[in-house]
């Protein structure tokens, strides 16, 4: 984990890192940054001797999306020996889906699937793939609900995308039903108020 030198604000509306602290509107939602404060935000590094393994995130760099915590960098560098190292930069997940004690109130479950597909259908509006969906790759702060851990994911041709991307929508639906039920699987005697 490690601290950004340089301070960007924070969307109060919608949560997206504004970048630059000069910047008078958030790029996502437009709302004003006048009462936004600068912060100095912490970022997790991922290294390895091999480029292949972080080869599915450096190809998502350069996307961005509110719901979706993407890598923001890739680069190698050499620090010591003649022995290359990879690294990815990611923001740093808050709090994951996972350790969540279920089931969460219906609209609450409801708004962070809202996010979640919104963040989901950006991906897959690109190509991505994200792969196996559960709890894990889930980070909630607050209201706001985002993608994360992105070494699953994978670009996906046209041909094959309508297949794929329905399991994950299907998988996602899933989800919100375990969050708000407590159940993992569809059951009629279930009655969601």
């Amino acid at each position: 984990i490690v601290e950004s030198l340089s301070p960007v604000l924070n969307c109060a509306r919608c949560g997206t890192d504004a970048g630059d602290p000069r910047q008078k509107k958030c790029q996502n939602c437009g709302a004003s940054l006048s009462e936004s404060v600068t912060f100095y935000p912490h970022y997790h590094i991922k290294e390895s001797q091999n480029e292949q393994d972080l080869s599915a995130e450096r190809q998502l760099v350069g996307l961005s999306h509110p719901n979706a915590l993407l890598p923001r960098q890739a680069f190698a560098e050499t620090p010591f020996g003649d022995l290359a190292r990879h690294y990815i930069v990611e923001p740093e997940a808050p709090h994951l889906a996972a350790t969540l004690r279920v089931p969460q109130e219906l609209t609450q479950a409801i708004e962070w699937t809202q996010h979640l597909a919104q963040g989901m259908a950006y991906l897959h509006n690109n190509g991505v793939s994200l792969g196996p969906i559960d709890l894990w790759r889930i980070a909630l702060d607050g209201p706001q609900a985002r993608w994360v851990d992105f070494s699953p994911c994978e670009m996906i041709a046209e041909s094959e995308q309508a297949a794929r991307f329905g399991q994950e929508v299907r998988a996602l639906a899933e989800i919100a039903f375990y969050l708000i039920t407590g159940k993992r699987h569809y059951d009629e005697s279930i009655v969601i108020s």
